[in-house]
C-alpha cells in the first residue's frame, strides 16, 4: 500500500501497540484534543480511522495500521492515550460500541467471516466470535441494557451467491443468536447500523444497473423480522459500486435517524429520516 500518514476522521485516530499487550502507549502517539492537530499516531505506513465511541468520559477509536493490522485505542477526555490493543488474525476494526459489559468491535480479515470481538473497558481481550461467510463486518450497534450485539455487513458469496445486506445478532457474551438478510434487487453492500427503541436500522449501497443507491432498512430487534425500507431520493454514485462508507446515528429523544455517507468522491451527504424511514431532509458538504 502507498504510504499515507496521519489520516483522521473527526476523533478517529489510528493507533499501534506492541502485539499482545494492552495499556502501553508508544512514542508515535503525539498531540491531544486541545491541539489544532488533535491526538494522532504515525505508524510510518497506512493508518486509517474507521469508528469512534464515547463512554464513561473516554473516547474509543478503531481502525487499522499497516503492517500490524486491526487496532483500537482508548483516550481520556483530554486526548491522552490510556490503553490500546491489536487483534491477531484480522486486518481492520471497522466499528466500535461500548456499554457497561465491555467494548465491542466489528472486524474484517481475509477469510475470517463475520467477526466481532469483546474487550474490557481498558482494552484487555475477553473473547471473539465469527459467523461463517463473507468477511464483511462493517458496523456494530448495541441493544438496550445488557442487551444484544448487532453487526452489519454483506452475505456476498453465501447461499448460492446472494449479494444482500446482512445483520448478525449475538448476545452480550458473543453467543450467536440469529441473522437476517435484506435484498433490494441489486448488488447490496451493508454499511452502517443503529439500534433504537426496539428496532435495528441498517444502511449501505445497492448497485442496480449503472447506478448505486443508498438504501436503509428497518428490522424488529427481538426477531430480526423485516419491517420496511427507504431509498435516498438522490443517487449515491453514477458508477460501479464503491466501498460502503455509510454510517447511521439515532436521536434517542426524537428517534430520528441520520445517514452520513459519501455521495460522490468529493461530497459528504447527511440525510435525516423519521423512525418510520420517511425522508425529512438532506444536506451535502463539498470539499
Amino acid at each position: 500500500m502507498s504510504k499515507i500518514k496521519n489520516i483522521f476522521i473527526n476523533l478517529l485516530t489510528a493507533a499501534l501497540l506492541a502485539a499482545g499487550s494492552a495499556g502501553t502507549a508508544l512514542a508515535q502517539f503525539t498531540g491531544d484534543f486541545s491541539q489544532a492537530g488533535g491526538a494522532n499516531f504515525d505508524g510510518g505506513d497506512y493508518d486509517l480511522g474507521m469508528g469512534v465511541a464515547f463512554y464513561a468520559d473516554n473516547v474509543y477509536a478503531v481502525g487499522l495500521s499497516s503492517p500490524s493490522g486491526a487496532i483500537a485505542v482508548k483516550y481520556d477526555l483530554g486526548g491522552t492515550v490510556v490503553s490500546s490493543a491489536v487483534l491477531a488474525g484480522v486486518e481492520i476494526f471497522t466499528g466500535v460500541a461500548v456499554n457497561a459489559n465491555g467494548v465491542y468491535l466489528a472486524a474484517q480479515g481475509a477469510g475470517t467471516g463475520f467477526v466481532v470481538a469483546k474487550y474490557t473497558a481498558d482494552l484487555t481481550f475477553i473473547s471473539s466470535a465469527a459467523v461463517s461467510g463473507d468477511s464483511s463486518a462493517r458496523g456494530l450497534a448495541l441493544g438496550d441494557g445488557p442487551g444484544d450485539v448487532f453487526v452489519s455487513g454483506s452475505n456476498w458469496g453465501e447461499a448460492g451467491g446472494n449479494y444482500d445486506y446482512k445483520i448478525a445478532k449475538f448476545d452480550s457474551g458473543l453467543v450467536f443468536q440469529s441473522s437476517s438478510a435484506f435484498n433490494y434487487g441489486g448488488m447490496e453492500e451493508g454499511g452502517g447500523i443503529a439500534f433504537d427503541n426496539g428496532y435495528v436500522y441498517i444502511t449501505g449501497t445497492s448497485l442496480s444497473g449503472p447506478t448505486t443507491y443508498f438504501v436503509t432498512a428497518k428490522y424488529d430487534a427481538a426477531t430480526l423480522s423485516y419491517i420496511d425500507y427507504s431509498t435516498y431520493s438522490g443517487t449515491a454514485f453514477l458508477a460501479a459500486a464503491q466501498p460502503s462508507t455509510s454510517r447511521l446515528a439515532v436521536n434517542p429523544v426524537s428517534h430520528d435517524l441520520y445517514l452520513v455517507a459519501s455521495s460522490s468522491y468529493t461530497k459528504i451527504l447527511v440525510v435525516r429520516y423519521s423512525d418510520a424511514l420517511a425522508e425529512l431532509g438532506s444536506a451535502e458538504f463539498q470539499s
